[in-house]
């Protein structure tokens, strides 16, 4: 497993997070209503600014945190915690420093730098074909079930049962048996042998 420093960011919009994303700190991350930015804010927001590069390029380690003197907030720094009046420009973060950056009355930004553990994985089973591979199956599925069910469906079954019951008598003789001696049994046995 490999570990990388990454900022965690919330923007809250009327004490509401409306969006949260983890930022490379060695590409940074700006702050607008277009889908370019890495912090989408509300639409509305930011009047008059399309778009603010809070977070500026910095190591892969360090954050670069641009702070404009406009805002309020608070930045905690190694433990010790500050007004955003005194830390305005750019200050440089590292793991643990966080902070909440108030952009207008509504509109408020919390950011947290942390240590983010990432763990690769292998590729999933028919990972890397094609797309058009599994369109051409789906439609061969369903051409085929298609003509199933066309097949079963105009097709009507007639069950004809075909059963003769011939009259037959069989005769049946019967001989009532009385009540004989097993010795006289035995004697007649013997005779027959």
């Amino acid at each position: 497993m490999n570990k990388r420093t990454v900022i965690r960011v919330a923007v809250l919009w009327n004490d509401t997070v409306f969006s949260e994303t983890l930022l490379n700190p060695a590409k940074g991350g700006s702050l607008g209503i277009d889908k370019r930015s890495n912090l989408r804010a509300p639409i509305g927001s930011l009047l008059g600014v399309g778009e603010y590069p809070l977070f500026t390029a910095g190591s892969e380690t360090t954050a670069q945190l641009n702070v404009d003197p406009k805002m309020t907030g608070w930045l905690e720094k190694e433990g010790e915690r500050s007004d955003l009046t005194s830390a305005s420009g750019i200050n440089t973060l590292s793991q643990g420093d966080r902070g909440l950056i108030n952009i207008t009355d509504e509109l408020a930004v919390f950011f947290y730098v942390t240590e983010q553990s990432t763990q690769t994985y292998g590729i999933p089973f028919l990972g890397n074909s094609e797309p058009s591979f599994f369109t051409a199956l789906l439609f061969a599925m369903l051409l085929h079930f298609g003509v199933l069910i066309a097949a079963f469906a105009g097709t009507t079954y007639r069950y004809a049962i075909d059963f003769r019951l011939e009259d037959h008598f069989t005769e049946v003789i019967s001989q009532k048996i009385d009540e004989v001696d097993p010795d006289e049994l035995e004697e007649e046995e013997e005779e027959d042998d």
